[in-house]
């Protein structure tokens, strides 16, 4: 994580902390991440420098106060435009999720599989997890078809290991070399 983009987010996170705003602050830069995502175009204007920076900063005023966005949200992205750093917006955004979720307890992983998992196999999963660490897990589907039946999950560094190929990988062991886990 860039340092500048995490200085970014700590910000912005402190704010909502100070202002018990944290779910709300999380909801408006969700929205404004899935517009800049949705709509690159929209990002490219904000970054130009053949515009001047009121231009583009009343945009901002315009776009996302009738969204019903938060004024300190409003505010960090008109800073973002005036330090040009708006076109870091989707890491700054990632880290600041990742200061929320730790502030909730929440642990991200994702579940690798060659199968398309049903929502009632990831929710039993999560809550499997959940129960394992003591926290909440919340997992996202990966479709791999690189793993061989079966799937893994990734949970912070740890790796579970669900699949057919590995423990066909630690039967072989075990004839070759005797290896034992």
């Amino acid at each position: 994580m860039n340092p500048l983009h995490l200085h970014y987010a700590s910000a912005i996170f402190q704010v909502a902390v100070e202002e018990d705003r944290c779910v709300c602050y999380n909801n408006d830069l969700a929205l404004v991440n899935l517009c800049l995502k949705r709509y690159p175009e929209y990002l490219k204007f904000l970054e130009s420098e053949l515009l001047d920076t009121e231009t583009r900063i009343q945009s901002i005023d315009r776009v996302f106060e009738e969204e019903k966005v938060s004024p300190a949200v409003i505010g960090f992205l008109k800073i973002l435009v005036r330090n040009k750093g708006i076109k870091h917006f989707e890491s700054i955004y990632k880290a600041f999720g990742e200061l929320f979720d730790k502030k909730l307890g929440i642990l991200r992983g994702k579940v690798f599989s060659p199968f398309d998992l049903d929502d009632s196999t990831l929710v039993r999963l999560e809550k499997a997890f959940s129960r394992k660490y003591k926290r909440t897990v919340i997992l996202e589907f990966v479709l791999d078809k690189k793993v061989i039946g079966g799937m893994k999950v990734q949970i912070e560094d740890h790796l579970y290991d669900y699949s057919i190929d590995t423990k066909i990988e630690t039967i072989k062991e075990r004839l070759l070399y005797g290896k034992d886990e």
